[in-house]
């Protein structure tokens, strides 16, 4: 008998950035970006997310969106 092998529905994908006005660039599972939409887009998404959860691309994002986010905050004031 053969062992049946579960392999992730993998997607290349970009998805906009509202904090930084650019597409990023990812390879996700299907699942995740159903999560991603239902978090309310990509920021929200890796901002909640824990960064060990994350692969080292997603970490380089989500630090550039937190800085986005701390300027657009001091601009305001």
């Amino acid at each position: 008998k053969t062992k049946r092998r579960f392999i992730p529905n993998l997607q290349n994908v970009s998805l906009y950035s509202d904090k930084l006005g650019k597409k990023l660039k990812f390879r996700i599972a299907t699942s995740t970006l159903r999560t991603v939409e239902k978090n309310g887009g990509i920021d929200s998404f890796l901002m909640n997310a824990f960064s060990k959860n994350l692969s080292s691309n997603a970490r380089k994002y989500k630090k550039s969106i937190a800085k986005a986010t701390i300027q657009n905050s001091s601009k305001k004031d």
